[in-house]
């Protein structure tokens, strides 16, 4: 759970980042947009998921 603090779970104050890596029009391409899409709807639509969304080396989000 996330305010759970046991070490056989993940850090509640960990990070994930998202960085597409598949070829255009592959099935792994499929799953990255449908991960994209929905971790965008979290930062966008729901703040208490906090999950939000920042520029990178590459320019902005």
């Amino acid at each position: 759970m996330p305010a759970d603090y046991d070490a056989e779970y993940c850090s509640p104050m960990g990070g994930a980042y998202w960085l597409p890596v598949s070829e255009e029009e592959s099935e792994e391409a499929k799953w990255e947009r449908a991960t994209w899409e929905e971790m965008y709807l979290l930062a966008k639509e729901k703040p208490e998921a906090g999950v939000w969304l920042q520029g990178t080396l590459f320019g902005p989000v």
